[in-house]
Formats: C-alpha cells, sequence, structure tokens
C-alpha cells in the first residue's frame, strides 16, 4: 500500500530546510504527523508477506533465495571498466547513479539519471571534471531533483551541479581546492549543499553552497602539533541545514575523534581553525580508531559509530570493537562513547553501516564469523527504553560470506539492506559474488527474509541502495557479464 501522500505533496508545505538525509527527515516528520496508517507498513504485499524473523525456520525456505526484480543495464554508451558505483534518490522522486570507470589511461566519472514521470532512465554520459584522473567521489540529491558531485583527482577537488530545470551539469566544474581527498557532499532541501573533505597539509575543509554559488574554503580542523595524522572526516546534515563533522587525529599510539558543528543561519562553523578541535568523550584510547560514520535523526541530534581497536599494535581480531556515541542537539554535547559491540576472540567484529531510521532508532549493521562464515549482524537502539536490543542475523536465510554493505531508509522508520554474498569458503576468495538484499519493518523490528537480487552467473562488485518515501527504490551494482563488467539498477518495490 502506497503512502497517502508524495513527496511532490511535501514540496508545496511550508518547511524548514533540509539535509540529503536531512529534506528526507523532514518527510519522515509529516508521517509522523499523519501516524503510521500513512505509510501503508511500508513496501509492497510481497514484502509483508516475508514479515518475520530472519532467524526462524520460516526465513530459510527456498522463497527467500529468490531474485526480487530484474536488473537492467544503465550504462550504454559508456566506456571504460567500472570500479565502483553510487546511487542516490531525489526529492521529487528522480535518481542518479554515478560510477567510476577505467579507460585504460585515467579513471573518469559516468552518470546516468532516472526521471520519475517517465519512469525511465536516459543515457550514459561522461561527467566534466577538468578531464582529470578521478580518485575518489562522492554523490548529494536535493528535494528538488537537483543534484551534485564532489570529485578528488590526482591534484585539485572538484565539483559540478546538476540543475534540475534546465536539465543540464555545470558547463565548467568548480575547483574547490588545490589537493585534497576523503570527499563527503550532501544537500538540502532547497538546493544547499556542504562539501566537506581532508586535504595534505594536514586539515579537514569544508565548502558551503548557497545562493546559487560556492563559499570560500573554510578550515574546520587543523593539526597544529606538527605530529601525528588529521583525516578520515564525514559529516552529516540535520532537517534545519545544521551540520556535524567528525574526523581523526591519530598518533603513533593513540587515536581520538574529534567533531566541529556548523549553523546554517550565521553559516558559521563552532571552531573554525581552532588549534584543538572538541573531542568525542570516550574516543581517545591506546589503540586505533576507524570508519567513522555520523547521521542525524529528526530532533536534530547525531549518532556517531565508529571502529576501535583496543591493543594499539593490533588492528584486527580479537581487539576489534565498535563504539556509539549520541550528540545532544540542546545541550550541545556528546555522551560517553559505549562499547555496543564488544571484542570477542572468536569473532572479526567490523562495522559496515551505521544509520539513524526516521521515525525509528539509530541502527548498527556489522559482520563477525559466525562458524566458518562471516555473517551480516543488526542491533537497533529503542529510543524509549534508552538501550540496543537484542542482535539480529540478517543474512541468514541465504548464508554464504559477507563483504561490502550499504543501507538506506524510507520516512516511515523501515530501512532496506544490500550486501554482497561471497560463495567461497573464506571471504575475500575469488568465487562469485552475488548481491543480497533485505527490509527492515519498523512495525515489528524485524528483517525480512535475505533475498538474492540477481541471479547472473559473473560476479557482483559495489552495491548501493536508496529509498523514497514509500520504501521503494533502487539497488545498484557491477555485475560482470561475458567477461566485461556493467553497471546494474533494479527497481526495489
Amino acid at each position: 500500500m502506497a503512502s497517502v501522500f508524495s513527496l511532490a505533496q511535501l514540496e508545496t508545505r511550508d518547511a524548514p530546510k533540509k539535509s540529503s538525509h536531512a529534506w528526507r527527515r523532514y518527510a519522515a516528520l509529516i508521517v509522523l504527523t499523519l501516524g503510521l496508517a500513512a505509510c501503508g507498513g511500508g513496501g509492497s504485499a510481497e514484502d509483508s508477506a516475508t514479515n518475520v524473523d530472519p532467524a526462524s525456520s520460516a526465513a530459510n525456505s527456498n522463497e527467500a533465495t529468490s531474485v526480487k526484480a530484474l536488473a537492467q543495464s544503465v550504462d550504454a554508451g559508456a566506456t571504460g571498466n567500472p570500479i565502483s558505483v553510487v546511487i542516490k534518490r531525489t526529492g521529487n522522486g528522480d535518481a542518479f547513479v554515478v560510477w567510476r570507470a577505467f579507460d585504460g589511461t585515467r579513471h573518469n566519472l559516468w552518470f546516468n539519471r532516472y526521471d520519475v514521470n517517465t519512469r525511465q532512465w536516459g543515457t550514459a554520459a561522461l561527467l566534466n571534471l577538468a578531464d582529470q584522473n578521478i580518485t575518489g567521489y562522492d554523490l548529494g540529491t536535493d528535494g528538488r531533483g537537483n543534484a551534485f558531485v564532489i570529485a578528488s583527482t590526482d591534484g585539485p577537488v572538484y565539483a559540478t551541479r546538476y540543475n534540475a530545470s534546465k536539465r543540464r551539469w555545470d558547463a565548467e566544474p568548480k575547483k574547490l581546492a588545490d589537493v585534497g581527498g576523503d570527499v563527503h557532499i550532501a544537500a538540502d532541501f532547497d538546493g544547499n549543499a556542504m562539501a566537506i573533505f581532508s586535504g595534505m597539509d594536514q586539515q579537514v575543509t569544508a565548502v558551503y553552497y548557497a545562493s546559487q554559488r560556492w563559499m570560500d574554503p573554510v578550515a574546520i580542523g587543523i593539526n597544529y602539533t606538527g605530529s601525528g595524522v588529521v583525516g578520515r572526516p564525514n559529516f552529516s546534515l540535520d532537517f534545519e541545514g545544521d551540520a556535524m563533522a567528525v574526523w581523526l587525529f591519530s598518533r603513533v599510539s593513540t587515536s581520538t575523534v574529534h567533531y566541529n558543528t556548523f549553523n546554517h543561519k550565521s553559516r558559521q562553523w563552532l571552531s573554525v581553525a581552532a588549534p584543538v578541535s572538541p573531542t568525542v568523550p570516550g574516543s581517545a584510547i591506546d589503540g586505533a580508531n576507524e570508519n567513522l560514520q555520523v547521521s542525524a535523526d529528526s530532533n536534530g541530534d547525531f549518532f556517531l559509530a565508529w571502529q576501535a581497536y583496543l591493543n594499539p599494535m593490533l588492528t584486527s581480531n580479537p581487539d576489534a570493537v565498535i563504539k556509539t556515541s549520541f550528540f545532544s542537539r540542546k545541550n550541545q554535547t556528546w555522551s560517553q562513547g559505549q562499547i555496543v559491540i564488544p571484542k570477542n576472540q572468536a569473532n572479526d567484529v567490523r562495522l559496515k553501516r551505521a544509520l539513524v531510521i526516521p521515525l525509528g532508532n539509530p541502527m548498527i549493521l556489522w559482520t563477525q564469523t559466525e562458524g566458518s562464515r562471516v555473517a551480516l549482524h543488526s542491533k537497533a537502539y529503542d529510543g524509549t527504553k534508552k538501550q540496543w536490543q537484542p542482535t539480529q542475523i540478517v543474512d541468514e536465510a541465504i548464508g554464504g560470506n559477507v563483504t561490502s554493505v550499504d543501507l538506506d531508509f524510507d520516512y516511515c522508520g523501515g530501512a532496506y539492506a544490500v550486501w554482497l554474498q561471497n560463495e567461497g569458503s573464506v571471504a575475500g576468495t575469488q568465487a562469485r559474488s552475488n548481491v543480497a538484499g533485505s527490509r527492515y519493518k519498523v512495525i515489528n523490528g524485524k528483517w525480512t527474509r535475505a533475498k538474492l537480487l540477481e541471479d547472473s552467473p559473473g560476479t557482483a562488485l559495489s552495491p548501493r541502495v536508496t529509498l523514497d518515501i514509500d520504501g521503494k527504490g533502487f539497488a545498484a551494482w557491477i555485475q560482470e557479464e561475458g567477461g566485461a563488467f556493467r553497471v546494474k539498477v533494479s527497481r526495489l518495490n
């Protein structure tokens, strides 16, 4: 059952500014006002029929491994060998898919666009990024059909914007910095955007887009100590367009998580170029931190999860744990970092995705060894009870070894996870990898039975997922076909 309103209707409401997950969280606030009945349970009748605990006996039936939908290639006419892909919906129902491909000389970025009115994908085209070799990239979308792409190269960092009304990208890309990496970008409902990246000169840089232009770069985190490394940033925008940026400051044997906050009204960061930026309590360890993942909830609070290694000399089993912390918008403080997934002598814990689900609560996905295989686990936080719920094994219905994982939410509190299921006896071997998926239902707090999203004889790479307000969306990945690799997209109903 579809929602009783659409994103087009949401655009006519008097709405605050919302980020690229923030404009989507605003939709969740509308759903909250109307009640969960507006969600119709989320997803299709097929999903509702499989609304069971993945660990139950029913989850192991043959139906669990059925292919959900036929995938289509969206890269016809593109050249080069695709390596990675990103896909995101826009607020008006369109979608963009961007991928990096190697043409034998350099890495380029290609894109395709889904038109919600025609329900068709367009023609693949090359993004103009100053004829540079692309080393990293990210994609952000706003509430009105526009899109932003940021890319790092062997030299400068560039950004380009797709104008939905003109149906074209910028004639020339904007150079944001002479050098940089670890690039991230997100946009709010009205088309403002934030780009954050790390520089080779030991700083974290932010560039804000507003009033149809890019502002001057701002150093929001600088290493004044003369030793150690500043980098690996990540950030999130809340429903008003404020931002939370986090990054790592690491020395030989210690590591801390630092942060900075952005106010969209003043267009200012909390501590610009401060000698010592604030740290997240409990993040300082005599070991290593990595894989910072931060996300905003519908109240403007933030949730942070990261991988920590308790032994300064080891970054593998059995010293890996997952820690979390909560930021209060009201108090402007982080809670003490908590170990949610502890180390285990038999398990190699690896954080994959962490996200706040609107009308729901924070969720983390991670992998760890279960007997002879690497399994995908999830744990959701109950904000009312202020406690983490029991662990669920998401992929039990199909087994195999889980590698790459992605997660996105819908506006009724549900989510969809996709991952690579490696058929080898050991994860990471040369055996075929398949794309699998499962939907999380907030109405009962359970994952549906995992199923394969494709049945190609070739191996798959780089699975990604994006959802809209009704829980519908797309999964995208790279598929081997006849010795070549193609960019595939499958509709999730």
